[in-house]
């Protein structure tokens, strides 16, 4: 079966949660052989991947998009694969243009529309139009998580239900570093005997990041320091924080970041839901499966993630979450226990071998 897959950016060109579950079908559909081709747009450095091809195109967002579906519809149509799996706005374009071949088309959903319409600009009003027409053109779509597809449903009355399927995203493993390692870490980020609370993802306001600062600076506690890691969303953002909270620990970009939940003692993680562009949110599912207790906003999508082995506080309130953080490294038996239990349920939903068996699944679904 020959797949070609359709994406708004492929690592290290474009870093985020599309791309990387991208970069996961591109490199294991081909061990299950499956003849495979990745097309995606150049923001600013090529990938030296086979398979992979780049699309230069303007740098404007409407003419981008159309740029881009014009100029990868010719290659589908040169390729003939048996499945077109299409990613983020330049893949919905694809499924937006006229099919040129006899490809089932699979749309996959990665952002909430609400996100869009809480937003409500220009350009997300005309990216909700984009991604709307894709889930009625393509045979069938994917949703990350059980909440991203009533999401779906809401906004798209009129589509048939059936076509729309649940797949979460997968949660990569790899060994535990050794205890020198860790040891060496800790000493270079100050950390000896201290407790550590963890958060990773791109700095920006609309992840929570600055009540996550706020909650822990209520905490007042010498033995407990704030580990951010990720990158700077925004520069002003970015130096606001460091300027505003001085004792948290901000690292900027890390290559890896598996190797810092294994030196955390919870992990924090508060956006508000959908009007935070979540729709699953991989740093959760990361945590869970490392067995990291965890304290989140209280909204649906993490209920569901984490199975409710977490500990939850409203959004948007520094207080209540002080609280949760406070309950957490006070009675770390207890959290130790919902997070052994969410280790099951990760190991078991969210593992890259479950994950590919349900790809293959759908795939030979949609083919016939």
């Amino acid at each position: 079966m020959k797949v070609v897959l359709a994406t708004t950016g492929y690592p290290p060109d474009r870093i985020g949660g599309v791309e990387t579950v991208v970069a996961l079908l591109a490199k294991e559909l081909p061990k299950l052989g499956y003849e495979t081709h990745v097309i995606t747009r150049l923001w600013h450095q090529r990938v030296r991947v086979a398979g992979v091809t780049q699309l230069p195109v303007p740098r404007g967002e409407a003419l981008g998009l159309a740029s881009f579906g014009g100029l990868a519809t010719a290659i589908v149509g040169k390729e003939v694969p048996d499945v077109l799996h299409c990613h983020g706005l330049e893949g919905a374009m694809l499924c937006n243009y006229p099919r040129l071949t006899k490809a089932r088309e699979i749309f996959h959903l990665h952002t909430p529309f609400t996100r869009k319409e809480f937003l409500n600009t220009l350009p997300h009003r005309m990216g909700n139009r984009i991604l709307a027409r894709a889930c009625f053109s393509a045979d069938l779509v994917l949703c990350p998580s059980q909440a991203a597809k009533e999401d779906a449903l809401r906004y798209l009355p009129g589509i048939d239900p059936g076509k729309v399927t649940v797949l979460h995203n997968p949660v990569m493993t790899q060994p535990p570093a050794d205890i020198f390692e860790l040891a060496s870490l800790r000493k270079v980020l100050k950390l000896e005997d201290k407790k550590v609370i963890l958060f990773v993802g791109k700095l920006r306001p609309e992840k929570g990041i600055e009540d996550i600062c706020r909650a822990y600076q209520l905490l007042g506690r010498d033995d407990t320091r704030l580990l951010v890691v990720g990158a700077v969303g925004g520069r002003l953002f970015y130096e606001h924080l460091r300027r505003t909270f001085p004792d948290v620990i901000f690292t900027g970009f890390v290559a890896n970041p598996l190797v810092y939940y294994q030196i955390s003692d919870l992990f924090c993680i508060y956006s508000s839901g959908f009007e935070s562009g979540e729709s699953f949110a991989i740093t959760l599912a990361q945590a869970l499966m490392m067995g990291v207790p965890v304290v989140c906003a209280d909204n649906h999508i993490f209920r569901e993630v984490t199975g409710g082995h977490a500990s939850f506080a409203p959004p948007r309130n520094p207080g209540r979450l002080s609280l949760a953080l406070e309950d957490v490294l006070t009675h770390h038996e207890e959290a130790r226990l919902r997070a052994n239990a969410g280790a099951r349920l990760a190991k078991e939903e969210y593992s890259l071998q479950n994950f590919m068996k349900r790809v293959i699944s759908i795939y030979r679904r949609v083919s016939g």
